[in-house]
């Protein structure tokens, strides 16, 4: 049976909600995460609403981060249900930490650029609640940090890709730090054939 299948090419989600959902007729369905992971438009909770029922699902990623705390939350959700985990293009920051959490084995376009940092949070307040957003980030942060030695393996990688730097890697790179456990080349895409208007057999593409 064919089915459809996100297309690699195509950039991350534009518009207010940085998710789609796709079901399968196998029953399978496809869950793309864009840019700005939680932050607009749509809440975990709507996701969750549209993923019930849900008991495979392929994970495909092209994003430059958003919220991290909605990010662990839902790789936990997630958890037992992705069969499959791809990156695209971008696996920036809470994106990565999405991967992390969902994902058990991860895959990597070769042309896939890998972000990792401390998580980060802006806040405008008092001493008292400068408290409350410091222990909630470092709540994060170890979550973070537990993600990246289980995956690799190697607490030193962990303490330095969380020293406040920013940390970009390939995708060979990021394979060979046990980041990730595949990477993969796109197809090269092959124009379509053309033809004199009239001569072609068959409908046109879209139209069958």
């Amino acid at each position: 049976m064919l089915e459809c299948v996100p297309d690699l090419r195509r950039p991350a989600i534009d518009g207010p909600a940085w998710f789609t959902v796709q079901a399968l007729p196998s029953g399978k369905t496809i869950l793309r995460i864009g840019d700005d992971l939680g932050c607009f438009g749509a809440s975990l909770g709507d996701l969750l609403s549209e993923l019930e029922g849900a008991k495979e699902v392929e994970l495909w990623i092209n994003s430059r981060g958003g919220d991290s705390q909605l990010a662990l939350e839902l790789g936990r959700a997630l958890k037992g249900r992705v069969s499959r985990c791809v990156a695209t293009g971008k696996l920036w920051s809470a994106g990565l930490i999405l991967a992390l959490a969902a994902a058990d084995r991860i895959e990597v376009e070769a042309a896939t650029s890998i972000l990792c940092h401390l998580p980060c949070l802006w806040v405008y307040g008092d001493g008292p609640q400068l408290a409350t957003a410091a222990r909630f980030m470092e709540r994060i942060t170890a979550s973070f940090k537990q993600l990246l030695i289980q995956k690799t393996g190697k607490p030193e990688l962990a303490e330095i890709w969380l020293d406040g730097q920013d940390h970009y890697m390939t995708a060979d790179e990021a394979h060979g730090f046990g980041l990730a456990d595949v990477v993969f080349t796109l197809p090269a895409v092959v124009p379509a054939p053309t033809a004199e208007p009239g001569s072609a057999p068959g409908e046109p593409e879209g139209q069958r």
